[in-house]
Order: C-alpha cells, then sequence, then structure tokens
C-alpha cells in the first residue's frame, strides 16, 4: 500500500502521484491556472500543446524555470522534481479524457484547460449507452499516440492523465438533468454510471500498462468527485460508492480528491 500526494503539474489541474516518504505532515500544494502562465510566459494552451509533444516540452521545461526563479528552493509545481524524466504526460487534455472516450468534442483556450463540447445524451441514450471499445476508439488512439511520442523523448512514460471521477464524467454526458435522473429514472443512472466505470478501469489499466513498459510503474488510480456535493450522502452510497469501492479494488490504492 503505497501512500498517495497531491500534485498540480505545471499547466496541469490537480491529481495524485506517490508519496517519496519523505514529505512533512502538513504539506500545501501550490499551483497555477494556464492563464497565469500565459500572463507569465506567453505560452499558448490551444490544440498544439495539447498534441504537439516538442511543443508542451518546450513549455513545461520554461513553466518550472519560472517557477525555480520565482519560488527559488521551494517545491512549487514539481520543479523541484529534476530526478527523472521530465513529465509531459500530466495536464494532456485537462480533465476531459473519458468525456472525450465517449465522444465529445474539445473546446480548446489559449489561457486554459480545455473543455468539452456541451452537447448532452437524452435519457434514453444514457440508458442504452455501450461501453466504447478501446482498440478502436480514436481519441483513445490520439492519447497513445501522445504516450509514443513521450516515450521518444524521455526515457520512461511519467505522469497522470486525468479521468475525472465516475461522477464528473457522467454530469459531462448528462448535463444538470442527471442529478434530477437519480430521483426519476435511477436504473438509467446505474447503467451510465456503471459503463463510465468500466471504462475507466480499462484505461487506466491500459495507460499504465504501457508506462511499465519503460520502467514507470504506476498501481493506483485517482478518482476526482468534484461534483459529489451535488447529491445527498443516501444518494452517494447508493449510486455512487459501489463504483468508487469498484475502482479501488481494481487498483493498489486510490487516491479521492474532493473539491
Amino acid at each position: 500500500m503505497s501512500q498517495l500526494v497531491s500534485y498540480i503539474a505545471p499547466g496541469a489541474p490537480a491529481t495524485r502521484r506517490p508519496a517519496r516518504g519523505d514529505e512533512p505532515f502538513v504539506r500545501p500544494e501550490i499551483g497555477f491556472t494556464p492563464a497565469w502562465y500565459r500572463d507569465a510566459l506567453g505560452i499558448d494552451f490551444g490544440v498544439r500543446w495539447h498534441r504537439d509533444v516538442a511543443y508542451r516540452r518546450e513549455t513545461v521545461a520554461a513553466m518550472r524555470a519560472e517557477l525555480q526563479r520565482r519560488f527559488p528552493g521551494e517545491p512549487v509545481g514539481g520543479s523541484e522534481r529534476d530526478d527523472g524524466p521530465l513529465d509531459l504526460l500530466t495536464g494532456v487534455f485537462g480533465a476531459t479524457a473519458v468525456a472525450r472516450i465517449f465522444g465529445l468534442e474539445p473546446l480548446y483556450a489559449e489561457d486554459n484547460w480545455p473543455n468539452v463540447e456541451h452537447r448532452y445524451l437524452s435519457r434514453e441514450a444514457m440508458a442504452a449507452l455501450p461501453r466504447p471499445d478501446l482498440g478502436a476508439n480514436p481519441f483513445f488512439a490520439e492519447l497513445m499516440r501522445q504516450i509514443e511520442a513521450i516515450e521518444g523523448i524521455e526515457e520512461g512514460i511519467e505522469g497522470f492523465v486525468n479521468w475525472q471521477g465516475v461522477l464528473n464524467n457522467a454530469q459531462r454526458l448528462r448535463g444538470q438533468d442527471l442529478f434530477i435522473d437519480m430521483f426519476e429514472a435511477p436504473e438509467a443512472c446505474q447503467h451510465l454510471f456503471g459503463t463510465i466505470c468500466d471504462t475507466m478501469i480499462e484505461a487506466i489499466r491500459r495507460v499504465q500498462a504501457r508506462q511499465r513498459e519503460t520502467g514507470v510503474d504506476y498501481r493506483f488510480a485517482t478518482v476526482s468527485n468534484c461534483t459529489v456535493n451535488m447529491v445527498s450522502p443516501g444518494q452517494y452510497r447508493e449510486f455512487l460508492l459501489p463504483y468508487d469501492r469498484r475502482i479501488a479494488n481494481a487498483f493498489d490504492t486510490l487516491g479521492i480528491h474532493n473539491c
């Protein structure tokens, strides 16, 4: 069982990473949004940042250098981690990976993390949503291409895709009507949550297996439950806890992010 700590890589949303073991008991993690780095360095966080690994490497190095210049000797944004391959994976596609797997189109911004189009499933489509075939999924193929490109630049594929959590991803797919569906169409919700959960587990396993081929061995999952404050404790126990447990049981360790 490994302990996890918060990790905010330059230009990336918060996630988790394995603890080294020498961190202080109280350890704030400080990070900055893409807008801060754009103001400081003029970086464009649009489509090129997310698809061009060489450009992303250039900007990650520049962001780390800026953090070291402004906060010398302080562990801000991973700028103190110089003992391994450069992390070029964390932050790719922001927090939209699962939504993209399910077919939503990206909305890029030069000074923000990407979003996805607000094109929501109907209740009927939610109840019949098929599990994506990751071997034939265009977005997942693009993600794996990114990983292959990183291996061509760095010695190991370090970093983490932000897979979000079951409820967060379900809200992206169904919209705010999801919270009414829990009362009016619980079976449809259970189908949606289960399909998302199983897709997340398969995607995480595939990415981690590819990383292990380069000597980077991660065996944990992180879920982001930002929208859990929109449901009651009873709804969480009924609708969401079983899927958080399913993810936890699929990996050695589970990290949970709550806003």
